[in-house]
């Protein structure tokens, strides 16, 4: 029998060219996998990004925490603040409760001291700006009953200063100062319809005049902005808050023989 070279010739160059041969199974083609290499620059910065993002979420979040035990406390102190002017009550055993209760609360100013240090303050502000108008508010009614006028401020700072162990200062805003000082007119009126209630109208009329010096203090403020129109808000309930003690005392001014 003759051979076919040339048959063989082109089998031959089929399997030089990877194709399948009659002969015998196609040739396995390998394919090569890189070695596993360090990771690269991006993907390891990514990584610290994200562990910082991690402890800036840890940190807000105890920051709100501290920022509602602020406002719970002060609320209680406000309440209590209130018993004041029951004229059944002691009031100076009622002052002494209200400034022995404010002292945990302003520790808790020190914590948050704490958390921001070496942080940016505006960066978390608003995780505890909350706690800071409650507890400006409560310490203004403290201020008012026991010396007859505001809380500045610089006291607030100074108070919560020598709070602290470590003397840490912190910085109150003025935003949040103004909108405590806000919050207080509500509690001013509350206060102003209960002692007429108890017989006392001059208290009334005293509360009346200083709820009239604040808006007018206010009104003053310049508009516009994120802040100040949250804080024109606020004047919005103080406004009426006010109306409700001045028809009190138009009431007391006109028809008082009805309240002795």
């Amino acid at each position: 029998m003759k051979r076919n070279f040339e048959f063989d010739r082109t089998m031959e160059q089929n399997v030089e060219r990877g194709g399948r041969s009659r002969r015998g199974p196609p040739r396995q083609q390998t394919i090569k996998q890189k070695p596993d290499g360090p990771e690269s620059a991006i993907s390891a910065t990514f990584k610290i990004y994200g562990a910082e993002l991690d402890d800036d979420n840890d940190r807000y979040e105890r920051l709100v925490k501290l920022s509602r035990d602020i406002t719970i406390g002060s609320k209680r102190v406000i309440f209590t603040l209130h018993r004041a002017s029951d004229p059944s009550a002691d009031r100076g055993e009622v002052l002494e409760h209200a400034r022995a209760a404010l002292l945990p609360i302003r520790q808790n100013f020190t914590r948050i001291v704490d958390e921001i240090d070496g942080h940016d303050y505006f960066r978390f502000h608003r995780a505890f700006s909350p706690g800071v108008q409650e507890y400006v508010e409560a310490a203004s009614f403290l201020e008012y009953l026991e010396f007859d006028r505001l809380l500045t401020r610089d006291k607030a700072e100074d108070d919560l200063q020598r709070a602290s162990p470590k003397g840490a200062r912190f910085s109150v805003t003025l935003e949040d100062y103004l909108k405590g000082l806000a919050d207080l007119t509500g509690e001013l009126m509350r206060m102003a319809i209960q002692t007429v209630s108890g017989g006392d109208r001059e208290t009334c009329l005293h509360v009346c005049g200083l709820m009239r010096q604040i808006h007018d203090g206010f009104s003053a403020l310049p508009t516009g902005g994120r802040q100040l129109g949250e804080l024109q808000k606020k004047m919005v309930v103080m406004g009426e808050s006010l109306k409700k003690v001045e028809a009190v005392c138009f009431n007391v001014r006109v028809r008082g023989a009805e309240y002795e």
